[in-house]
């Protein structure tokens, strides 16, 4: 019975190279394709979420949060058993600016900051969200941290960027439809974005009183 492939680096370089004209990697090289492994290695992560990590702490004296360099995409802010909103700028400023009061919680990512309405100063928060990898490849022998059965999107992810430094663009997007394929899309930032729910008043009818 064949031995099961390990996806090793240097196993996952070969499969790359064995689809590349480039038989020397003289024109791709090999810290080129252990690039681009690595750089599909973090979508992948990001488009799936496989890493996640929670936070305790403290708010600011002034209510913000500096939320972690790894975090990709935050997940849920809790202040006790409180929910907080995370909501775009314009929805945020048109609170904060007015001294208006939403029906709860809201929060804005801005730069590394995390800035709440109305402010909530130096009170103990929870924050969940999406982590990068700690671990990337470096050495031949390294394992991506991943389930084994998803390590050939690695694979063809690396194929398509190779193909398109070749000039084979249509090689190079028949692989990565190969590595998007079935996938979600990736965060679309640091937060998601959840709008303030509109309300709407209909403006009186002809027939109204």
């Amino acid at each position: 019975m064949p031995s099961a492939w390990l996806p090793t680096l240097t196993n996952l370089q070969d499969r790359v190279f064995s689809r590349l004209r480039d038989s020397e990697r003289v024109f791709v090289t090999e810290a080129e394709v252990t690039q681009f492994l690595n750089e599909g290695f973090l979508d992948l992560n990001a488009r799936l979420r496989l890493n996640r990590a929670a936070v305790d702490g403290t708010s600011s004296a002034t209510g913000t949060i500096t939320y972690p360099t790894e975090l990709v995409e935050i997940e849920s802010l809790w202040f006790d058993d409180t929910p907080i909103q995370f909501v775009d700028d314009d929805t945020f400023d048109s609170y904060a600016l007015a001294g208006t009061e939403p029906f709860m919680y809201i929060a804005r990512v801005s730069g590394d900051t995390i800035y709440t309405y109305p402010a909530l100063i130096s009170l103990d928060y929870t924050l969940k969200y999406v982590s990068r990898p700690a671990a990337m490849m470096s050495n031949g022998s390294d394992v991506p941290a991943l389930q084994p059965e998803l390590a050939m999107r690695l694979v063809w992810y690396a194929i398509a960027e190779a193909k398109w430094k070749e000039g084979e663009a249509a090689e190079a997007e028949r692989f990565m439809q190969l590595y998007v394929e079935g996938l979600p899309g990736r965060p679309r930032g640091a937060h998601r974005m959840r709008p303030a729910p509109v309300t709407l008043i209909p403006e009186a009818g002809p027939f109204d009183a």
